[in-house]
């Protein structure tokens, strides 16, 4: 199925439910269904950057869209949070982020800000000949040597992979939500807090507005704030 219902699309999704009956679905790919928009619905409905999802397809075929650093023809590749758009033409890049109120939005960036990705580092596991593999939130798996990499801890990569920054899930740093009511909010991380059982470790991080506890999941390490539009 290439639509979805709108009104059934996840509340991450800002549509106008009832104007229209569908929309595009995204494609599977790297990064979860709740956490992405069609590439063609960035294009056409956030960026305006064309009309229809004909004059979309006819951009994307004359390779004109990087995501990533990558070229993309699919109008459905999934755009999620922290996905770059690049349009070498105009000469523009955009990043996917959540909004106050927990809406997938674009913001543009720098070219120098869209020459890297930030991505959180969710699973590891060592191979044969002691390598290690981290497997990372958009999908994306890196071999590297044995380091002090955790589950939590953000990489910055470059568009060919490699590692430029190494972010500790640790006390003091900024963190960005993914999750939960607060999504989209940014502050400090004050405390962890591991819980007994199979409860979910959560945390307290501090904001402009106060203490929030969350669940540690939820939280996203970059290296510095956002400005939203």
């Amino acid at each position: 199925m290439t639509h979805i219902k709108r009104l059934s699309a996840p509340k991450s999704w800002k549509l106008h439910r009832k104007e229209q009956t569908f929309t595009i679905k995204p494609s599977p790919g790297p990064q979860k269904h709740e956490h992405a928009l069609a590439l063609a619905v960035v294009l056409r409905d956030m960026l305006k950057k064309v009309r229809t999802t004909r004059e979309c397809k006819k951009i994307l075929g004359g390779r004109k869209v990087f995501v990533n650093g990558k070229v993309r023809k699919d109008h459905r590749f999934p755009i999620g949070i922290f996905d770059v758009i690049s349009m070498p033409v105009i000469n523009e890049q955009y990043i996917m982020l959540y909004d106050q109120t927990g809406h997938l939005h674009t913001q543009k960036v720098s070219k120098e800000e869209a020459d890297h990705k930030v991505v959180k580092i969710i699973g590891k596991k060592i191979l044969p000949g002691k390598k290690l593999q981290i497997n990372l939130f958009d999908g994306r798996n890196l071999l590297v040597d044995k380091g002090d990499y955790s589950v939590g801890d953000t990489l910055i990569l470059s568009a060919d992979n490699k590692i430029k920054k190494h972010l500790n899930f640790e006390k003091g740093a900024t963190i960005y939500l993914i999750g939960g009511k607060h999504k989209g909010t940014i502050g400090t991380l004050e405390e962890i807090k591991p819980m007994e059982g199979i409860q979910p470790d959560r945390i307290i991080f501090k904001t402009k507005e106060g203490k929030i506890e969350t669940l540690q999941d939820y939280a996203y390490i970059i290296e510095k704030p956002f400005a939203h539009e």
